[in-house]
């Protein structure tokens, strides 16, 4: 399905975008926010195809986005600590359906994924505002410094509790037991949002990549490829001198 701007869509109900879903809430990377469930059914305007967005970690840089769009909806927080940045939201177009036969697409149906559940996706968006939360009321603080958060700092018996207590709270559906059955990953994440409210984006996708061996070892690659992209190969003789790409040379200009 390839949407255009001013097309009428409707967002799929939630056990059609459910099934997108893998099991971390996510389509093709992309979250799919506990805020978005409010505008299951309704039906908007495509106001924008969404091709890029800032990446957060590395100003200088953005992160390509495929087969998505914004529609004139925007993020009420409250999912996320109550936030008030009312960004637009990213929609992939196979939560998205179109409307009055006006896209030779409008019976395409959602891409199938492992499937999710509600409560999955809530659950997924509870570090962020609970750690908004804790560190408003507690004033929580980290004299030591970052570096020495990142190796030493453990999500410890009393937060996690209060963690349990937050969460059982926010959705009367979740059952502590179930809850702290994942409490090795839940605490990750804990920690991965304590470090952004303290620090910022950066520390907080060092905490990310530092509890994931994946992510850590594709890290390592990156000066590699930079090496390779910052050369020009293409047309060039074995021997011959490589030139960055942004050298236009003499034969350009």
């Amino acid at each position: 399905m390839k949407l255009s701007v001013g097309e009428w869509v409707e967002v799929r109900n939630k056990q059609e975008i459910l099934a997108t879903l893998d099991e971390q809430g996510q389509l093709e990377g992309m979250p799919f926010m506990p805020e978005m469930f409010a505008y299951c059914g309704q039906r908007f305007r495509v106001y924008k195809r969404s091709h890029k967005t800032c990446d957060t970690v590395f100003p200088t840089r953005s992160r390509r986005i495929s087969n998505a769009v914004h529609l004139e909806t925007r993020c009420d927080g409250r999912a996320h600590g109550g936030c008030e940045a009312r960004c637009l939201i990213f929609w992939k177009e196979a939560w998205l359906k179109p409307v009055d036969g006006n896209s030779k697409s409008a019976q395409a149906g959602p891409i199938p994924s492992k499937g999710c559940t509600e409560e999955a996706v809530e659950r997924a968006g509870m570090p962020f505002s609970f750690a908004n939360t804790r560190i408003g009321k507690t004033k929580f603080t980290y004299p030591e410094g970052f570096e020495r958060f990142l190796t030493a700092y453990e999500v410890d018996d009393a937060t996690w509790q209060d963690f349990l207590d937050y969460a059982t709270h926010a959705d009367s559906k979740l059952v502590r037991a179930d809850i702290d059955q994942a409490r090795a990953a839940l605490s990750r994440s804990l920690k991965r949002e304590i470090a952004g409210n303290l620090w910022g984006p950066t520390e907080r996708y060092r905490v990310l990549v530092s509890g994931d061996p994946a992510l850590a070892e594709a890290q390592k690659q990156f000066p590699k490829a930079s090496d390779l992209l910052a050369l020009n190969v293409s047309g060039e003789g074995e021997g011959s001198p490589r030139t960055p790409f942004g050298d236009p040379g003499t034969a350009d200009r």
